[in-house]
């Protein structure tokens, strides 16, 4: 690293030079470019990709100059081609030396590059995006501006923050190799120059996004809103601090005042939702960063174990998590340590060689370096995995608390597990997933936040036992749920006494502004009191089904949000308990804002489906429960409109 050449660059950024005028009439806007799709569309409709191939890959760039359509070399981190497609200066597009498409060709998007939602999500808030060191040129150009926009200040701080991620790793695929530390394996790892200068720009990321939140309390992204996502970003540098350094560096990241109410109560929630000694699985920010800050500040169950699954991508912090620095329980793998910490594998295809393996056999295949034990793809040799079904033995005597846990005799348990995977590959955080789970051995209770995409499931949702807000993995499938539509099992006494008693719901009209990530957490919520509901009802406890729908009424709902789409299995329920009256005012309330809805829609999208389909079915639900009403003859008239437009 030239470190004459970082040490000018931030006497360059230095902070005090950095001036927002809050209030300004006329803030600095995000320089007017084409849309990515509009421009990536137009250039797959007169050039072809068609021949690129790994290590080689296609990327289409926002720059300060305009749109580039360039050839990245992954291995060597370098532009093989790099072709300025739209002009900013003239405000137009260009030709460039890329191979001319033709009809035949013109169906070939690779991985439906014009629709990818990265893309036309980030180049859609940032100046700049989507090639190594656009974070830089978004400092370079917008640190020293007097007054931004909300949405350049979003940018700055993201920028901001990039650069410092990007000076310790390629984790996103666009750091600059001429400014990226060299780091040995293992904690302590950064020199006092290094550990300073990731601060001096993480910090200038989050005080940025402090100012944001100052300037616009309201300002949200689809992470969630301005004062979490400053939240989100302390944590963010604590958890890396932590496992490149210790966890007393880590610490003095940490400030008090953290996180609304809404959100410390969500990580308890999630967290009390876990048995004692647990590993916890989550995947994003705003379900990783509150449990981690609620566990480090308020030592609140901090004998779980949270592992945020995009990370097991990253050898550092697997290394981390296995070497067990910041906790009494670390975890334990099966592949050897090594290979994880130097990042050696990253893609394990599915290659139906033999009907079925156990996972040691597994680790010692994919752990040899020898071609044989390798598949050849394009002249390139890659791990694979040679069966769908996979298997290991565990053994419940090794856990003195293997019957309290699971509920279950060890005589009556088969213990040969078998996991069946339906996918193609496997990346390192599954293939990592799977040997923490499997070295696991059921001697610790493992679990899903709640919030995770069944994505990284592993097909393991037979063996879900849904416990408050997070699925339990049983060594045994439980009894099957009665209609099969909904990922885990529940045990009702369980349930119940998890969502009644044992966690906080605080009522939604005491929160001065609901977010659009409270509201799909809010979603959540709904849905598990929604399952509860419905299996005791299965079970003929109908007292206990009422209580549990009214608890859920009383504590989800506000004028800021009303019921919807999902609420249609709640409604059903009330008119199954004979609850009429208030079952039609639901209804009632569901109607009108599908309806308005598809009113006010110019265009079929995903949210007018589900307001039509909303219609459609309390339509049905409202005829066998409520009869001949009021509601049922809007809902049964609005129903022959939308049968009748349907029509050939």
């Amino acid at each position: 690293m030239k470190r004459c050449f970082l040490l000018a660059l931030i006497l360059f950024l230095n902070w005090n030079s950095i001036v927002f005028c809050i209030g300004t009439e006329n803030p600095e806007q995000l320089p007017v470019y084409p849309t990515y799709k509009e421009a990536v569309s137009l250039f797959l409709s007169k050039y072809s990709i068609r021949d690129i191939v790994y290590p080689n890959q296609f990327r289409f760039a926002k720059k300060p100059d305009g749109w580039h359509a360039i050839i990245f070399n992954l291995q060597n981190e370098d532009n093989i081609k790099d072709e300025l497609f739209w002009k900013r200066k003239n405000v137009e597009y260009q030709s460039v030396n890329f191979p001319k498409t033709d009809d035949e060709m013109l169906d070939f998007i690779p991985d439906d590059i014009s629709d990818d939602w990265a893309n036309n999500y980030f180049t859609g808030i940032s100046p700049y995006w989507g090639y190594p060191g656009w974070d830089k040129d978004v400092i370079d150009e917008y640190s020293n501006k007097p007054a931004l926009s909300d949405t350049l200040l979003n940018a700055l701080a993201r920028a901001y923050c990039s650069f410092a991620s990007n000076l310790l790793n390629n984790n996103t695929g666009f750091s600059l190799k001429s400014l990226r530390f060299k780091i040995p394996d293992g904690q302590n790892s950064l020199s006092p120059e290094q550990l300073a200068s990731y601060r001096e720009y993480e910090h200038k990321g989050i005080e940025t996004y402090y100012k944001l939140w100052k300037t616009n309390p309201e300002f949200e992204t689809f992470v969630a809103d301005a004062y979490s996502i400053y939240s989100n970003e302390i944590l963010n540098s604590y958890l890396t601090i932590l496992y490149h350094q210790n966890r007393e560096e880590a610490r003095k990241e940490l400030k008090d005042g953290l996180y609304d109410p809404f959100f410390i109560r969500m990580a308890k929630n999630i967290l009390a939702s876990c048995d004692s000694n647990a590993i916890l699985f989550v995947n994003g920010d705003s379900d990783t960063f509150p449990l981690l800050y609620v566990q480090e500040k308020e030592r609140y169950r901090d004998d779980v174990t949270v592992i945020n699954i995009g990370l097991l991508s990253t050898g550092r912090y697997i290394t981390h998590l296995l070497d067990g620095k910041y906790t009494d329980n670390p975890i334990s793998c099966k592949l050897d340590r090594e290979i994880y910490s130097q990042n050696l594998k990253q893609v394990f295809y599915i290659i139906d060689k033999t009907e079925s393996i156990s996972i040691d056999s597994l680790i010692t295949l994919v752990s040899s370096s020898e071609p044989e034990s390798k598949i050849e793809l394009g002249g390139d040799y890659y791990d694979y995995i040679p069966a769908r079904n996979l298997s290991f033995n565990f053994h419940p005597e090794t856990s003195p608390r293997f019957e309290s846990l699971y509920n279950i005799d060890k005589s009556e348990v088969d213990t040969e597990f078998n996991i069946q995977l339906n996918k193609k590959y496997l990346f390192l955080n599954q293939f990592c997933f799977l040997d923490i789970f499997c070295s696991n051995e059921f001697r610790r209770p493992i679990y899903f936040a709640i919030t995770v995409s069944n994505t990284n499931y592993l097909d393991l949702d037979e063996y879900f036992l849904n416990e408050g807000l997070a699925y339990k993995i049983m060594p045994y499938k439980p009894r099957l749920n009665p209609n099969g539509s909904y990922y885990g099992n529940i045990d009702t006494d369980i349930q119940y006494k998890k969502l009644m008693n044992d966690l906080s719901f605080q009522e939604l009209n005491t929160y001065p502004h609901i977010f659009e990530m409270n509201k799909r957490m809010i979603f959540n919520y709904r849905y598990v009191f929604n399952l509860l509901a419905q299996e005791l009802l299965e079970e003929n406890k109908r007292d206990s089904a009422l209580k549990v729908l009214d608890f859920s009424r009383a504590r989800l709902h506000s004028e800021n949000l009303g019921y919807n789409y999902f609420s249609i299995p709640m409604i059903e329920m009330y008119y199954k308990l004979g609850q009429i009256a208030l079952a039609n005012n639901m209804a009632e309330e569901v109607f009108n804002s599908s309806k308005a809805m598809i009113d006010d829609s110019q265009n079929e999208d995903a949210d007018t489906d589900m307001a039509t389909q909303a219609i459609m079915n309390l339509s049905r639900i409202t005829e066998q429960y409520a009869g001949e009403t009021i509601i049922n003859k809007k809902l049964q008239d609005e129903s022959d409109k939308i049968l009748q437009k349907s029509e050939p």
